[in-house]
C-alpha cells in the first residue's frame, strides 16, 4: 500500500507466509508410491502393517511420521514501512524504512540464510538513504556542432569530428 502525498510518500508492505511442512511431504503424509519389493518390508505399505503387491503403485504410509513434534512451521506475517521524501526542485531524495516492524524471528533451526528460505534472518532492522540525482549533461565529440573549418557537411578533407589521419 502506498500513499503519495506529493513530495512525501509512505508505503507499507505485508508479506504472509502460510503453513509450510518442515520436511518432505512423504515423511509426514500418506503418499502414492511403488510397493516395496525387496528386504524385510517387501509387500508391506509401512508401519500400519497393510499389505500390497510388490512393485505396483499403492498408497504408502508416511516414511517418518514422528520426525518432528509439529510437522509444520507456524504462519508468519512480516510488515515493512518506508517514508520517502523527494524534493524535485533540488534533485534530493531521502528515505527511512523499517523492515520486519514487529520483530518476527525465524522458526527455531531456521537461520533464514539458505537459498530460497522465506524467513527474515535478523528480525527488525532499519534503513536510511539520501541521494542527489542532479547530473550535468555530457557533450560527446560526435555531437558537437561543426566548426567553421568543417563546413556544413563535414565532407572529406574537412577533418570532421570522426576523421583520422592527415
Amino acid at each position: 500500500m502506498n500513499y503519495d502525498l506529493g513530495a512525501v510518500d509512505f508505503s507499507w508492505n505485508v508479506r504472509y507466509l502460510g503453513r509450510m511442512s518442515r520436511s518432505t511431504f512423504e515423511n509426514g503424509n500418506q503418499h502414492i508410491g511403488h510397493c516395496p519389493s525387496t528386504g524385510s518390508g517387501a509387500g508391506i505399505v509401512g508401519f500400519s502393517g497393510g499389505t500390497c503387491t510388490p512393485g505396483e503403485l499403492t498408497l504408502l504410509d508416511p516414511l517418518d511420521n514422528d520426525q518432528f513434534e509439529d510437522p509444520f512451521f507456524k504462519r508468519q506475517t512480516y510488515h515493512n514501512v518506508r517514508l520517502n521524501w523527494d524534493l524535485k526542485d533540488t534533485d534530493f531524495n531521502f528515505y527511512v524504512g523499517v523492515d520486519n516492524v514487529f520483530d518476527n524471528k525465524p522458526p527455531f533451526g531456521q537461520l533464514g540464510t539458505a537459498a530460497g528460505d522465506p524467513f527474515d534472518t535478523f528480525g527488525a532492522f532499519s534503513t536510511t538513504s539520501a541521494s542527489v540525482t542532479r547530473c550535468k549533461p555530457v557533450r560527446w565529440a560526435g555531437a558537437a556542432a561543426p566548426s567553421p573549418s568543417q563546413g556544413k557537411s563535414g565532407a572529406p578533407g574537412n577533418r570532421g569530428p570522426f576523421s583520422f589521419g592527415g
